[in-house]
């Protein structure tokens, strides 16, 4: 659920309070208008202007708005009181310059519409009895952010293009200054009012739903540049809730880097690269001419309206089957409509559609009236003009999947894999790359003339005592087995991987540097015989394994909460002690939670 905009019930807080989080954070923008003014460390000891004026705007608000950051930052949390929080866009207020060749420091910033700000959690004590937001106004606040911005070392300023194509300054590549985003934001801006909104159609979750495969898997980079330049062109020939998918993304993808270990710049490189990676793939997008408007609708987006409105909840539809019946009529008349236009919004007349349904002109008035209030059209008139309705999704309807590795848009879902796989190639060490690679290599083995049996190479340093015990419970579970064979140049293994070259050779490195693989004096790679736990307790690679499994069953419990508030689905006690959430349509059971929390943490269980 989006929280920035839904309010969570006392239930849903007292449900995450029970699971003893790390932290809280507050959803800033919504209908409370909330936004935070963030001042870094390095802007609280700035000793220059910028510090001064940042120092003064904080010293003109009261103290029981204001929360510290770990850092040694502060969190000024402000409310709107006439007006919307602002967006998200154009968020830096004060930036310093360094020595040729860093990046900029980020010394103030906020925090606006669909973004959220740490108050409680590690290294920022208690909440006061006395904290509450300051309530301003829309003037008073832009007049602080204008005296920060007043002082910045990075004002908008055109950028320089070059005009012929793929240079690093032209459109099509757009290369960006660090302290200069206007133009990006407004081509941001320009693409997205220009391709269909609304809800994600379920091209655009799948395409969402390989980002969050690749981010899960602590792929970070490939995760943003192909991906998003799929969705971007998608959006471009008319599939539907580019930009709601990419708000989704981001804010999932900038706390993953921000928190990346050994990564330095924090949550303001991650913006930079986030911003960058987008609009690198519009400006590309952009130079190909399309004929797709704001109402466009694909096929997919269509094909899901009708199968939605029938799965949707009783609050969704009409209580009365009679009216039910009439409803999808209409519903039907009109997404035949929007077929032969592909396009979300109909102009038709109340008149027409009685005509052509066979229903009296105010029984379809009464229809229209149900269906705008229910949330599946938006009726939008125009004096002596027809009306112009159009199809929508109800707030109330989720169309996601319930499988674990379902196509979702913002689930946060971490991905188990099936196949067990050891922490040497988990997130943690050498990766599913590395891991690929590794599974083409062939033991190296030497057989012996005077006796049975072969010479084996392993890991240096390994005790041999551990090789004896066979694979099913031994620590050479979770590696993948051994082909048969002999060893394989790096060329064979780019033609058998369908990776460049270049990528197998840094994989091997890799895989050479901690032990797992080694290259004989014919340019062939083989794996050496190694206990997989020994050599991982050597590297000092952690076992994520257990707190990924936690994570996911808490994610997965958030999800079928949601769905248990809703009575879609119902909460039974296992055999074995386990909590079953079955589906009360259909009595399927969607998931078996096998380590339920205590009954004061889990949710309510409906018989």
């Amino acid at each position: 659920m989006n929280y920035t905009d839904h309010q969570p019930s006392d239930d849903q807080i007292l449900s995450w309070a029970g699971r003893a989080p790390a932290g809280w954070a507050v959803a800033c923008g919504g209908p409370l208008a909330v936004v935070v003014l963030d001042v870094e460390a390095p802007g609280m000891r700035d000793s220059t202007t910028k510090g001064e004026t940042i120092r003064a705007v904080l010293a003109e608000l009261p103290e029981h708005c204001k929360r510290p950051t770990p850092s040694g930052g502060v969190h000024a949390y402000l409310r709107v009181s006439n007006g919307p929080a602002p967006s998200a866009r154009g968020c830096q207020l004060v930036r310093a310059e360094r020595p040729a060749g860093a990046r900029p420091a980020l010394l103030a910033e906020y925090r606006g519409q669909a973004q959220i700000a740490v108050i409680l959690g590690h290294g920022r004590g208690d909440l006061p009895p006395d904290f509450a937001p300051f309530q301003v106004t829309t003037a008073r606040l832009s007049h602080w952010f204008d005296r920060l911005r007043a002082v910045s070392d990075h004002t908008p300023a055109q950028r320089r293009t070059s005009c012929a194509p793929g240079s690093p300054g032209s459109a099509q590549s757009l290369s960006l200054d660090a302290g200069n985003d206007a133009e990006a934001d407004s081509v941001v801006a320009a693409f997205l009012g220009r391709v269909p909104g609304g809800d994600p159609c379920q091209w655009m979750r799948e395409a969402a739903d390989q980002v969050l495969k690749a981010l899960a898997t602590d792929r970070l980079h490939p995760a943003i540049l192909g991906p998003v330049l799929q969705m971007v062109r998608g959006a471009s020939t008319g599939h539907q809730g580019l930009e709601a998918a990419l708000q989704e993304l981001r804010m999932e993808f900038l706390p993953r880097v921000a928190t990346r270990a050994g990564r330095p710049g924090g949550t303001q490189d991650a913006e930079l690269e986030w911003d960058r990676a987008l609009a690198g793939a519009i400006a590309r997008v952009s130079e190909q001419r399309s004929r797709v408007q704001p109402t466009s609708a694909c096929d997919c987006w269509l094909d899901a309206y009708l199968p939605a409105y029938d799965s949707s909840p009783v609050e969704a539809r009409s209580r009365s089957g009679r009216a039910r019946a009439t409803d999808r009529v209409v519903v039907d008349y009109l997404l035949g409509k929007a077929r032969l236009q592909r396009a979300r919004v109909v102009r038709q007349a109340q008149r027409q559609i009685s005509q052509a349904t066979d229903l009296p002109l105010a029984r379809v008035s009464a229809v229209v009236a149900r269906l705008c209030e229910q949330g599946w059209i938006t009726r939008k008139q125009s004096p002596g003009a027809i009306d112009r309705l159009e199809l929508t999704f109800p707030s109330t309807v989720t169309r996601t999947t319930e499988e674990p590795t379902g196509k979702t848009v913002g689930s946060s879902v971490v991905l188990v894999p099936k196949h067990g796989v050891h922490r040497l190639f988990g997130t943690a060490g050498n990766g599913p790359g590395a891991e690929a690679t590794f599974a083409l290599l062939p033991h190296w083995r030497w057989p012996l003339r005077t006796r049975s049996g072969f010479l084996v190479r392993v890991t240096p340093g390994s005790a041999s005592a551990v090789f004896a015990q066979p694979p099913a419970t031994g620590p050479r579970r979770g590696i993948p087995a051994a082909p048969a064979g002999r060893g394989k140049t790096v060329r064979e293994l780019a033609e058998e991987s369908g990776v460049p070259a270049s990528t197998i050779r840094g994989r091997l490195s890799r895989l050479k540097r901690d032990g797992l693989a080694f290259r004989d004096l014919h340019g062939r790679w083989w794996r050496y015989l190694f206990d997989p736990d020994w050599l991982a307790d050597a590297l000092g690679i952690p076992d994520t394994a257990h707190a990924r499994k936690l994570l996911y069953d808490v994610q997965r419990r958030t999800y079928y909460d949601r769905l248990v508030e809703n009575e879609r689905v119902r909460v039974e006690d296992g055999e074995d002690g386990s909590a079953l959430y079955v589906e009360v349509e259909t009595g399927a059971v969607l998931w078996i939670d096998r380590e339920p929390p205590p009954a004061t943490g889990a949710p309510p269980r409906p018989s």
